[in-house]
């Protein structure tokens, strides 16, 4: 509701985070409710009925954001429109950004500097109109009163793929910050935060290894200090292979495990990826020694 406030406002939204918080989804539901004109957001999304979602990639240009010229098999050239362009506004000589929301996945991963720098002025909404350089025929890109851009980068992953976000674009967006996982979260992902809990053993088992393992985590020091309680450096998205076996939607092939063996060794399986860091190694082989 905040970030949809913000668009409102004429703001543009990024949603920053550690894997596994849910960003990319939370940003196509907010962009959703917005081409819906939503006050609140749904519940529930309907798969096609998606924003336009885009991952930011370090071979863009100015020619996939923005546009440009394409050949064709006469030996003329058509007009391209980039993605943040009205696709039906490239048959005149004013183009016209998207009406719409559009959903940026990854933006550190593109130089946006060099890929949007043209449009800065209509991000900030303080201008109607640009004049593109190197799009012949084109006299100028208008502002869309519905245009709006929700973005979202990975706080936690950097390589030599991620380029910074300048000021001159972050002071284009307002950031709102997803935080990891805390135990409360991971139970209600799970769904193991309702009374029948006690009905189903492997239920009882996952809620039992979700308790040791956030113990093993605060013994490690592997756990942040919120306001509101110890949080993962991750999200709770991390998970997904025990809710599935919760759920009966996968059998695993641990036949012989007790139910609580097979819910530890699923939840240490989730994890796997962290093992490449030797205090998450030593954590998870904790964790598995409680069985």
């Amino acid at each position: 509701e905040l970030a949809l406030a913000y668009l409102k406002a004429g703001f543009h939204v990024l949603f920053a985070g550690a894997p596994g918080t849910g960003k990319t989804t939370l940003a196509q539901f907010v962009g959703y409710a917005w081409d819906a004109e939503l006050g609140v957001l749904p519940e529930q999304m309907p798969t096609g009925s998606a924003p336009l979602t885009t991952v930011g990639n370090s071979a863009w240009s100015p020619f996939h954001t923005i546009g440009g010229l394409m050949p064709t098999e006469k030996g003329t050239f058509i007009s391209h429109a980039g993605i943040f362009i009205a696709p039906e506004s490239t048959t005149d000589e004013t183009w016209r950004l998207r009406n719409g929301a559009v959903v940026l996945d990854e933006m550190n991963r593109a130089d946006l500097d060099r890929c949007i720098g043209e449009l800065y002025p209509l991000l900030s909404g303080s201008v109607e109109r640009v004049s593109p350089a190197g799009l012949p025929g084109v006299r100028s890109i208008e502002a869309s009163p519905r245009f709006r851009v929700l973005a979202t980068v990975n706080d936690a992953h950097l390589d030599y793929i991620v380029f910074p976000i300048s000021e001159g674009l972050a002071r284009r967006f307002l950031r709102i910050e997803l935080l990891g996982g805390s135990r409360d979260d991971l139970l209600m992902y799970l769904g193991l935060d309702g009374a029948e809990l006690h009905q189903d053993p492997r239920r009882v088992a996952a809620h039992e290894a979700v308790d040791a393992f956030f113990e093993v985590a605060r013994d490690h020091k592997l756990l942040s200090k919120a306001e509101d309680d110890d949080r993962l450096p991750f999200g709770v998205a991390y998970f997904a292979l025990l809710r599935a076996w919760i759920d009966g939607q996968l059998e695993t092939p641990l036949t012989e495990a007790t139910v609580p063996e097979q819910a530890r060794h699923l939840l240490a399986g989730s994890l796997r990826t962290l093992g490449r860091t030797k205090k998450w190694t030593e954590a998870l082989r904790t964790f598995l020694a409680k069985v």
